[in-house]
């Protein structure tokens, strides 16, 4: 029985999004991405990316006549490839410390790849821990929409990847190590069954919902808390404000999203970001210290009369403008 073989694709850098095709035998793309290479952090930027995915390639117009393609998600055709991105660091988005050890035994019995990526055990990056990646080859191809909609169901099922990892087009470095850390890499070829995700159902995403604050870190934490009409905050470009009006302009054509909001709309060097709890509004401080503060809506105006006030302001000035054109 042949080998399958595996329809990817490379980029050139990390800067670059012109696609170049492959189409190989597995025991082909595990000597080629499991193979150490050594370089430098500076000298991995002009190093080549693959990406576990089939990406159109005979619509010239697509190409826009260089006879090359871009990774964008119009491009995608099929996913051949699962690559889980093992950092163990993100602020963002806390995730489960899993190691490659745990790595080694939880994917025994499928077929993948499993190797330490350029900056593993770098003790200059996030204290020294594992840093890998798992390259699974999927069973059946997965086209672009039926791999949608199982972003929630492999987010579940690998809690511990980053979540690029889920990102169609996503491109990643093959095994790259740094000479003073070479003792340190690691490659694996585990054999075993290929992971099908067609067989596996879409889940149904849960409602997002505003992140709650700490509450450890929610001040004051007596009864009485500043109104958010006489309260002022601070800006970098904006001088101050009160933290309703902040919270006015950061929810500015957002009403009827989720309630929370960060000011980077407002300025670059953001300063606040809201989100509402019942009847108060919560103001995190992105400064230095990181603290919560709850302010009072109850009695005044609570987080929905404020966005509803916005939309109100929109339609008069809009209204205003309209009666200016016609005069």
């Amino acid at each position: 029985m042949s080998e399958p073989l595996i329809r990817y694709a490379w980029v050139n850098a990390i800067q670059t999004t012109e696609l170049l095709h492959y189409e190989e035998p597995w025991s082909d793309v595990v000597a080629q991405l499991g193979s150490f290479e050594q370089t430098t952090e500076e000298g991995r930027r002009s190093l080549p990316l693959f990406i576990g995915w089939e990406f159109v390639q005979e619509n010239p117009e697509l190409s826009r006549g260089t006879g090359f393609y871009s990774r964008c998600h119009n491009n995608c055709l099929n996913a051949t490839m699962l690559t889980l991105d093992v950092d163990n660091f993100d602020e963002k988005h806390p995730r489960p410390i899993y190691t490659f050890e745990q790595a080694l035994h939880d994917f025994d019995g499928l077929e993948c790849l499993i190797y330490t990526s350029f900056n593993h055990l770098n003790t200059a990056k996030h204290g020294g821990i594992d840093k890998f990646r798992i390259v699974l080859p999927l069973a059946r191809p997965v086209p672009f929409g039926s791999w949608q909609a199982r972003l929630t169901l492999m987010q579940q099922l690998f809690p511990f990847s980053a979540r690029e990892s889920f990102t169609p087009s996503q491109p990643f470095w093959p095994a790259l190590e740094t000479p003073a850390r070479s003792h340190l890499s690691r490659s694996v070829h585990l054999r075993g069954e290929w992971l099908d995700l067609i067989s596996q159902p879409p889940l149904t995403p849960p409602r997002a919902q505003a992140p709650p604050p700490p509450p450890s870190k929610v001040a004051p934490s007596s009864t009485t808390f500043p109104k958010v009409a006489t309260t002022y905050i601070k800006s970098v470009h904006h001088g101050e404000d009160t933290v309703e009006n902040w919270y006015l302009r950061t929810a500015h054509g957002y009403e009827h999203r989720v309630p929370c909001f960060s000011c980077t709309r407002v300025e670059r060097n953001a300063t606040a970001f809201f989100f509402v709890d019942g009847d108060y509004l919560i103001h995190k401080d992105m400064g230095g210290d990181k603290k919560y503060t709850r302010f009072r809506c109850a009695g005044e105006l609570s987080p929905n009369e404020l966005a509803k006030k916005l939309a109100a302001q929109r339609l008069n000035i809009r209204k205003k403008k309209n009666a200016a054109a016609h005069s």
